[in-house]
């Protein structure tokens, strides 16, 4: 096989602070990957781009 993407780093967080996505999983068909933080993205699985899914709302 070859490398088609890799994931986008995560839009969240400043600049000093983790990027990282902490799970993976698939609901309703779409790939979902959440932050340290609490927030999810549904993630383009033609180019591993990412969508905030709650958008200006916080996790908590």
């Amino acid at each position: 096989g070859s490398l088609v993407w890799i994931i986008q780093e995560c839009p969240a967080g400043g600049a000093t602070e983790d990027k990282a996505y902490m799970d993976m999983h698939v609901e309703d068909g779409q790939l979902i990957a959440g932050n340290w933080v609490g927030l999810d993205f549904i993630v383009n699985i033609k180019n591993g781009d990412v969508i905030p899914i709650n958008k200006g709302r916080r996790p908590w």
